[in-house]
């Protein structure tokens, strides 16, 4: 969760040819140990960037990593797509999703439930944006799959567990539901 990989061994995994993905989180985002630096982007998060296809950060990692509690995750994320991903997705809790291409740009609204334990909810709309994006190649698809795979896990309590994880069917089916305003 903290640097878990390091640069020249996400370099080396890029050198097979298959699409890669990253959550900032744990690149100077909210799962690092605190440190004292500059504002401005740590030194190896363009590296790392460079040869991710998807890069994902909340919106407290994009301030984190910038050392900036006024950072947008918009402005970050056109830093990302500059270095050389090719989407980024910011996930803004009750307030939903960013999702940026080089080309485009979509707010992705979160869906009407009943969160009751956020746990995981970042990791789970990561896991069903995947699973989106790798089925149907359509970005914004794939952020309200995502949106969708979060509120199912969130409506639920007990941690991270197999039983608090949602079947394509369950995501389906909440992705039925009216969607709160954007704000």
């Amino acid at each position: 969760m903290d640097h878990d990989v390091p640069v020249d061994q996400i370099a080396a995994i890029a050198g097979l040819g298959q699409q890669m993905g990253i959550d900032l989180g744990g690149y100077g985002g909210a799962h690092c140990i605190p440190v004292e630096r500059p504002p401005g982007v740590p030194d190896e998060v363009p590296e790392i960037c460079k040869h991710m296809h998807i890069v994902k950060a909340s919106d407290e990692d994009c301030r984190k990593i910038m050392a900036d509690s006024d950072t947008d995750d918009e402005e970050l994320g056109r830093q990302i797509l500059g270095w050389g991903a090719d989407i980024f997705v910011a996930t803004r809790g009750s307030r939903g999703a960013l999702v940026l291409t080089k080309s485009d740009r979509w707010e992705i609204p979160p869906y009407q439930g009943n969160a009751i334990d956020p746990t995981g909810g970042g990791d789970t709309f990561m896991a069903g944006y995947l699973v989106a994006y790798l089925r149907t190649g359509d970005p914004e698809f794939a952020g309200r799959f995502g949106a969708a795979t979060a509120l199912c896990a969130i409506e639920k309590t007990g941690g991270v567990t197999a039983e608090r994880m949602p079947t394509t069917e369950m995501v389906e089916e909440c992705m039925k539901r009216p969607t709160m305003p954007l704000s």
